[in-house]
């Protein structure tokens, strides 16, 4: 599913998992709750609290578990040259599963 890059802030309940697919260079922020971010290699797993985040430095599968209710935002990196980016105005939602 794509995210509508108007409304990108998911909530997950206690337990929730959010799987990311093909999402290198993807921002996970945690807006609220208590997230542990894994990716399928050593040393890939992370606690984020709210307002941290951390961004995917991987290609294929990431998973995104709620440890307590949480409110998550999944930023993709710009398509194009920052330059041009920035004089269009922002960044994209994540392809989410």
């Amino acid at each position: 599913m794509n995210l509508d890059p108007f409304g990108p802030l998911i909530g997950l309940e206690f337990n929730g998992t959010l799987e990311l697919h093909d999402a290198l260079d993807t921002e996970v922020v945690c807006v609220s709750g208590l997230l542990w971010v894994i990716e399928p290699w050593p040393g890939g797993e992370r606690i984020l609290r709210p307002g941290e985040s951390c961004a995917i430095r991987r290609n294929g599968r990431a998973l995104v578990k709620a440890l307590e209710p949480s409110l998550v935002c999944a930023i993709e990196p710009p398509a194009v040259p920052v330059e041009s980016t920035r004089q269009r105005g922002g960044r994209h939602a994540a392809r989410i599963e």
